[in-house]
């Protein structure tokens, strides 16, 4: 089971974005995807933050809202996960355990530990803060970051 990382699922969605052609090659990494709620969540803070050029996309009076939904389902299909319901303190508790011996940013730890509470093999991710601390978080967490440094 693999944890996509927002960052991985905006880079395979949006064609003109930076990463979309390294989000293409850690495909074929992604077997049986999962997400949760706050991977939702990041996806419509990202794409309300967008809607601007998101409007230019579309023709005729559509309002933001729609094309922030439409965004974030055409998303979340793009990328097949499915959605895994965690309880949400006790993610935040076993954070807490682990923020000094991963001192990733906030949503980041939260990320990893709900992969980590969901039984998640493997995080797929664009971003270099899990790539940095990829040896620990597999030490300590047996999860393979998988990222477009790595050997794969």
């Amino acid at each position: 089971m693999e944890y996509l990382d927002t960052s991985y699922i905006i880079a395979l969605s949006v064609l003109t974005d930076v990463n979309h052609e390294l989000a293409l090659k850690l495909e074929q990494f992604v077997k049986e995807p999962v997400i949760s709620i706050l991977v939702v969540l990041e996806l419509y803070t990202y794409y309300s933050r967008k809607t601007s050029e998101l409007k230019r996309a579309f023709s005729g009076d559509v309002d933001a809202s729609s094309i922030v939904d439409a965004m974030v389902e055409y998303s979340l299909k793009r990328s097949r996960a499915r959605q895994v319901d965690v309880e949400i303190n006790s993610v935040v508790e076993i954070a807490l355990k682990y923020a000094p011996i991963i001192p990733l940013k906030t949503l980041d730890l939260l990320h990893l530990m709900l992969a980590y509470s969901m039984g998640a093999e493997k995080l797929v991710t664009l971003d270099k803060e899990y790539a940095r601390y990829s040896s620990v978080i597999e030490r300590e967490l047996s999860i393979e970051i998988v990222h477009p440094w790595s050997k794969g």
